[in-house]
């Protein structure tokens, strides 16, 4: 990847917040990188099941 640079505007630190969080919740949880990222994966593909349930139920 490149370097990384420091910035100090709104969406650097709306970025790094996220960042922080979703660690945070992964440690709390006690799930490795992968097993986070299969849940959120998952926790996409219900949210959007039920998104289109919603919208295209006739």
């Amino acid at each position: 990847m490149g370097t990384k640079t420091k910035t100090t505007g709104p969406i650097a630190r709306a970025i790094a917040w996220d960042r922080t969080f979703h660690k945070m919740v992964r440690k709390r949880l006690g799930l490795s990188k992968y097993q986070y990222l299969t849940l959120t994966f998952a926790k996409g593909l219900v949210v959007g099941y039920v998104l289109a349930f919603l919208f295209h139920h006739h």
